[in-house]
């Protein structure tokens, strides 16, 4: 049968902590903020994950945005509740990023950014 996505973080949550591991990495794919569906799943997601995490692990989960969205992007970020950061992509192909000011003050800080394809094009953000 079908499994939903919150029951394979699940497993994978009492599998990463049966086997000692410190760091376990969900990619939940692409979901449209405009979809009810999909942010029910996240919801489900998050709380599955936030179940089978021991308790004294500190639990990070951020959202993927599209810097290109401009404040598109930050009516998203508003949209999808319990994540703790975000990280935005394409940062170097836009002039749009300002928006990234009003999710941090929405509660939505910008961990990192993307500045190109490459393996190393990840960066730490700095607001200095």
């Amino acid at each position: 049968g079908k499994r939903g996505a919150d029951l394979v973080v699940k497993q994978g949550m009492r599998s990463a902590v049966a086997k000692g591991h410190d760091a376990i990495i969900v990619d939940t794919a692409g979901r449209m903020h405009n979809s009810t569906a999909a942010i029910t799943e996240i919801s489900r997601v998050l709380k599955a994950a936030r179940k089978g995490s021991p308790k004294s692990a500190r639990l990070d989960a951020w959202l993927v945005l599209d810097s290109v969205g401009g404040s598109g992007t930050a009516d998203a970020g508003k949209v999808y509740e319990g994540f703790t950061g975000c990280i935005l992509t394409k940062v170097d192909s836009t002039s749009k990023a300002g928006f990234a000011l009003s999710l941090a003050q929405d509660g939505l800080p910008v961990r990192f950014v993307g500045l190109g394809e490459g393996e190393g094009d990840l960066a730490l953000f700095q607001t200095e």
